[in-house]
C-alpha cells in the first residue's frame, strides 16, 4: 500500500491539533474519514504513529520522525502552484504573544492578515514566555512572540529587537529620579515568577550591587496587572516601557532612571524548527511588518 497525499494531510493535521475532530474541521471532512486515512497511513508505513494521551493523540517516536517528512512533502506541494491561480494560504495558526506585543503590534498584525489572507485564521493566546515555549513543544501553539528565549535545538528563534524596560513606581513613594539598589531594597518589589525574564532582570539588577531585596512579591499574572498594583502603591517593579506608557502620561506611575542599568530584554519569534509551513512564514513576516511602524523595539 502506498502513502497518499490525503493520508499525509490527515496525519499532519492530527499531529498539529492533537484531535481527530479538530483535524476533520480543518480539512472540512468527516471524522470517520480522518480516522480511516490515519489507519491506512499506519498500514502503509508499517507502524503506529500516534498513541493516546488522555483526550488527545500524541506522536510516537516513529510518528515524530514521519512528521518531518510529511511537513517537507506538504510544504513542497503547497509551493507548486504559482500565479493568480495559486491556492490562498488558509487554515488556523495558533499564535502566542507576550502582552507587550499584544498591546503594540497585534492590532496591525490581525488587520494585515484579514486584508491579505482572509482564509487564514489566528487563534490568539497571551501569556508568559516560558509557558508559550512549553506550548510550542507540546504543539498547542504554532508560533509565539516571546522574551529572552533560551537556545533550543527544537525551535527556530528569530530576534526582533530590544524591548526597553524601566523601573516604575507610584509618585506617592517620593523616590529620587535616579534610583540605586540601596534606595529601594526595603520596598516591596513586584516580580513575575522565576524563571521569567522579569524575575531575572530584577534579581540581576540587585545582584549588580551585591544587594538582595528584602521583600519580593511574586505575581503570577500578566504585566499589566502588576502595573496596576504598582499604580496602587503596593510596590515597585520593572516594566516594559511601552506597557506603562499611558500610566506615565497620566501621572499615576513614574518611570525612574536607574544605576546600574537594567539588562536588555530581547523580543523574538519562536516556532518549531524544520517545519515547512507557508502559513507560519506568513505570520512571521507579518509580525515584522506590524512592528515596523511602532517604537516598541530598538535594534539589536
Amino acid at each position: 500500500m502506498r502513502v497518499t497525499l490525503a493520508q499525509l494531510e490527515a496525519f499532519f493535521w492530527v499531529a498539529r491539533l492533537g484531535k481527530v475532530r479538530e483535524a476533520a474541521e480543518q480539512l472540512n471532512i468527516a471524522q470517520p474519514t480522518v480516522s480511516l486515512r490515519l489507519r491506512d497511513f499506519e498500514q502503509a508505513v508499517g507502524a503506529a504513529v500516534f498513541e493516546r494521551a488522555g483526550r488527545t493523540l500524541r506522536l510516537t517516536p516513529k510518528g515524530t520522525a514521519m512528521l518531518e517528512h510529511a511537513e517537507v512533502i506538504l510544504g513542497e506541494v503547497g509551493r507548486m502552484g504559482s500565479g493568480p491561480d495559486r491556492q490562498e494560504i488558509g487554515g488556523t495558526i495558533r499564535f502566542g504573544s507576550s502582552e507587550t506585543f499584544a498591546v503594540s503590534g497585534l492590532p496591525d498584525l490581525l488587520r494585515i492578515i484579514a486584508e491579505e489572507h482572509p482564509a487564514l485564521r489566528i487563534e490568539l493566546s497571551v501569556g508568559p514566555s516560558r509557558g508559550m515555549i512549553d506550548d510550542l513543544h507540546e504543539r498547542r501553539l504554532d508560533l509565539a512572540v516571546v522574551v529572552n528565549p533560551t537556545v533550543d535545538a527544537r525551535l527556530k528563534i528569530v530576534p526582533l529587537g530590544v524591548q526597553q524596560s524601566t523601573w516604575a513606581a507610584s509618585p506617592d513613594f517620593g523616590l529620587p529620579r535616579t534610583i540605586r539598589p540601596a534606595d529601594v531594597q526595603h520596598l516591596t518589589i513586584l516580580v513575575n515568577s522565576n524563571p521569567s525574564p522579569n524575575f531575572h532582570q530584577t534579581m540581576a539588577w540587585f545582584a549588580g550591587a551585591a544587594i538582595a531585596p528584602h521583600n519580593l512579591s511574586v505575581c503570577n499574572t500578566v504585566p499589566s496587572v502588576v502595573a496596576h498594583l504598582a499604580e496602587a502603591g503596593v510596590g515597585i517593579g520593572i516594566f516594559p516601557n511601552k506597557l506603562i506608557e499611558t500610566h506615565v502620561k497620566a501621572g499615576t506611575l513614574v518611570a525612574l532612571e536607574c544605576s546600574p542599568r537594567i539588562e536588555n530584554a530581547y523580543l523574538c519569534v519562536a516556532h518549531r524548527a524544520n517545519e515547512a509551513e507557508p502559513a507560519v512564514d506568513v505570520v512571521l513576516e507579518t509580525v515584522r511588518r506590524s512592528l515596523a511602524g511602532t517604537d516598541l523595539l530598538e535594534p539589536i
